[in-house]
């Protein structure tokens, strides 16, 4: 049996109360699907936002220059190399591994791999080093 407004209006006070409670609670219901989807769409917002391979992989350039005795000889792959891997890790940190070909404190041109884990600061838009490793 459903409660509808003609069965409510044979001055039936339990079925009225009842209705009015379950009424209320779709109400709430309602209100807590809608906050939900707000929720979720923030989060869909900041995971596209930090998921940025793109700048992780030239901010992790950045920070393996400063570790290369002559960085201005640094010569790093494009983005879509098959040896350049970015993969995300939740919470706005991404993790690089690529090569960088540079010359040694000798002159000569060697092949390093690397690797470089980095946050993402939202706020400023700049990115913060968590962890790097140079095999030389």
């Amino acid at each position: 049996m459903f409660l509808t407004k003609d069965l409510l209006s044979t001055n039936h006070p339990e079925l009225t109360n009842l209705y009015n409670k379950a009424k209320a609670e779709k109400q709430k219901l309602e209100k807590a699907n809608a906050a939900r989807k707000v929720i979720e769409e923030a989060a869909r917002k900041i995971e596209e936002e930090c998921n940025d391979a793109a700048g992780a992989y030239v901010a992790s350039q950045e920070f393996v220059k400063k570790l290369l005795k002559s960085p201005a000889t640094a010569d790093f792959p494009s983005i879509t190399d098959n040896e350049v891997t970015i993969n995300y890790q939740g919470d706005c940190r991404l993790k690089v591994f690529a090569y960088v070909d540079s010359q040694n404190s000798f002159g000569a041109l060697i092949r390093s791999g690397y690797y470089a884990e980095l946050k993402k600061i939202r706020s400023d838009k700049s990115w913060q080093l968590i962890d790097i490793q140079l095999r030389q």
